[in-house]
Order: structure tokens, then sequence, then C-alpha cells
């Protein structure tokens, strides 16, 4: 949530200019993905941090994506007491009553334009609602009628959906009467304004790596033509300034995530590496050559990183900063919650995250047990999109692929 601070600086000085400001956003903003076991309270605590935030910069409304509801219905509902903006979804409604959730839509005065601004949860979204007393429906039972009473009000309606690319162009022919569609897709990657029927289509890349400006000269009769809009996405650079503010709600909240896994005791004892591992320093009993070359990777440093941002016990994020089994849903608790307290010998990506555990290779020498080069499925297991969107799997192997032994 590092680029949050960023932001709000960016947000302020947009809304310090003369020209009216309407911000938004349109969902899949509080999680990754479903927290795993273990992983709950940092998950939450940094998605209550999100939210602290996004209070300060005082937005206007965000929709209810697919991933704010990774938490449960019920924590997401505790946050939206907590939130000065409203929540939309128009179609996130009660199985036992019928009624929504949250608000459909809501009404602002941007200037002298009367906006309605409409939420719409994507049906993918379903598979965080399995326990809860909560459907989704179809947004054709729903969003025309909405749409339909905003027009006799507003002049002009926007759209937060959660829906793909695909299902946005349907309901932008479908439903004319909607101006701009801000769509929060799993997609990477930021999506320039384009027009489909009379609507148009835009989204910013998810995870906070960029803001998206949209600039209208808005007319009446509701047309858009190329001098009508501009679009803009700013990257959210390290050297970009910071809004204390906000700056001070992101160092508190990671100060919080870091807490739970610093209350974790050694489990190792002796300091050795965990079986099937053996650590890097045994392979570089054997592979000295290989194991200097590596010391001068970004690879060796992993650790150190999340140790300077304060963020070494952090169960999200120490996966991909450590020698450690992948973790998935399918690995046990009692394994997960070891990750904070690793011996010094795993604390960095190490020989055995790209090669394999090593144990049985040590223990045989047979060099059919461990994998020689690694493919680029494995490092995509950490170099997701989300979090390395410029990804080269073959530029990136020449800066850390070991010399071969002579």
């Amino acid at each position: 949530m590092g680029g949050l601070s960023k932001k709000a600086y960016q947000v302020e000085q947009h809304r310090n200019s003369t020209t009216p400001v309407l911000n938004l956003d349109a969902g899949n903003l509080l999680f990754r993905n479903k927290p795993l076991p273990g992983q709950e309270y940092q998950s939450r605590a940094n998605a209550e941090g999100i939210v602290n935030a996004y209070n300060l910069m005082a937005y206007d409304g965000v929709g209810v994506g697919g991933l704010d509801l990774a938490g449960g219905l019920a924590f997401l509902e505790f946050l939206a007491e907590r939130s000065s903006f409203p929540w939309l979804s128009a179609n996130l409604t009660r199985k036992s009553s019928g009624k929504r959730v949250f608000r459909a839509y809501h009404i602002r005065q941007v200037g002298s334009i009367a906006v309605g601004i409409i939420g719409l949860t994507g049906s993918k979204a379903a598979e965080y609602l399995t326990t809860d007393d909560a459907v989704i429906l179809p947004w054709q039972e729903v969003l025309p009628k909405f749409v339909a009473e905003l027009v006799r009000s507003c002049d002009m309606i926007i759209l937060l959906s959660d829906n793909a690319l695909q299902a946005n162009e349907e309901i932008a022919q479908a439903v004319p009467d909607i101006d701009l569609i801000m769509q929060a897709s799993a997609m990477a990657g930021n999506l320039p304004a384009m027009q489909v029927g009379n609507s148009l289509v835009t989204q910013t890349g998810r995870q906070g790596k960029f803001l998206g400006r949209l600039t209208i000269v808005w007319s009446k009769s509701g047309i858009w033509g190329t001098d009508t809009y501009r679009n803009a996405f700013t990257p959210l650079d390290t050297d970009l300034p910071d809004h204390p503010q906000v700056m001070k709600i992101v160092e508190e909240t990671k100060a919080r995530v870091n807490k739970p896994g610093n209350l974790v005791q050694d489990f190792t004892g002796d300091g050795r590496a965990i079986p099937p591992f053996v650590g890097w320093n045994t392979c570089a009993g054997c592979h000295e050559k290989q194991a200097a070359f590596w010391q001068t990777t970004r690879h060796a440093g992993a650790y150190r990183t999340l140790v300077a941002a304060r963020q070494e016990y952090n169960i999200d994020c120490l996966p991909c900063h450590v020698t450690f089994l992948r973790i998935n849903s399918d690995t046990p608790e009692s394994l997960r919650t070891k990750l904070p307290q690793l011996p010094a010998s795993m604390q960095q990506v190490g020989c055995e995250m790209c090669h394999g555990a090593g144990e049985k290779h040590v223990g045989t020498g047979d060099g059919r047990s461990i994998t020689r080069l690694a493919g680029e499925s494995t490092c995509r297991t950490c170099h997701t999109p989300a979090r390395n969107d410029d990804f080269n799997y073959g530029e990136y192997l020449k800066k850390i692929c070991c010399p071969a032994n002579k």
C-alpha cells in the first residue's frame, strides 16, 4: 500500500485546482486474493488502512468488486460503516430478504453537472459469498431500472463495474444512457478510454501503481468526441512526493500488519534449514562459484528489503522473499505460520527456490534430483503481473543465472 501516500498527494493537487473533481474507484480495492488461513488478521488490517486513507482522500464513491468481498461480506459491511464514502452495488442483495446490501447509486453535484454513480458487482464475485446470505443478480435485471431513475435527475451517468471488458462492452450497447464505464476487472495494466456505443470505457491498472485521470469537457447532449475528453495515467513512482497524513496511515498500518508474525517463536531451535531444504550455505560447499555469483544478485538480498521496510514478519510478503515451500490454500497452517522465524540460511531467495529442495541431491549426489534451470512458471509464482508488470523471463534470467561448472 506504499503508493497510497503518493496517490493522495496527486489527488490533493487535483482537488486544489479550479476544475471540479470527482474522485472514484471502481473496486477490487481491498485484497489481492482471498486471505489464506493464518493471513486473515494481516490482510484485514491492511484493508482497514486502505479505507482510512480513502477517507482522508475524500473519495466520492467506490464500487464493490469481488476482491473487496474476499475478507467476507460481514467484514466489508464493517468497513462500510467506517467509510466516509459510499460503497456501491446495484446487484448485491440478501438471499433472505431480496434487499440490497449496499446502496445502488449515489448522486454527486460536480460544478454545474449532476452526476449519477452506480456500482455493479461482477458475477465471479459469487465465489467469495458461498457462506453468506447474499446473491449477485444479473446486471440485466437491475441496471436498466436504476439507470432510468437516474436519467430523470442527472446530466451524466457513470458505472463502476467489476466486470471484464467484454461484459462492459455489452452493457454499453444495451444501456446507452450510461456515459462512462470505469471498470475494475482482473486485467493488468491501464485501459485508455475507448468509445463503445454512446459510452466511454476505461480502467486504471490495479494495485495502486497508477493514478488515472479523465478530464472531461461535458456537453449536456451527452455525445462524446475526440475534443470532449483527455485520458492520462500517472505512474506512482517512488520519487513522487508523499501526502504526510496518508503516509502516517501507511506506516501505522504496516506496523500493525507486521506485529502478529513478530510474536511467533523460532521453531527450529538449532538454526538449521528445515527439511527438505538444506540452505544456500550447504549448496555453497560444492558450488562455490555459483554461490559467490548468487550473492551479488537481488535474490540474495530479498529478505533484507523486508527488514528495511519493517515487514519481515508480514506473512503476505514473506513467501517471495525467503526459501520455503510455495504457500497456497493446501499448505498446512502449522507450516504457514512458521514463515516469520526461518533460520538465517533460508532468509533469502536461495538456490532451492529455483532448483528445488536439495535434501535428496545432497544425500545422493544425483543430479537428476535437482532442477537445472528454473522454468518461467517457477519465476511467475512470485513475479506476477500485480507485483511485477514488466517482468520478462528471458531478460531477468540473464541477471540471476549462475555461471556453469567447467
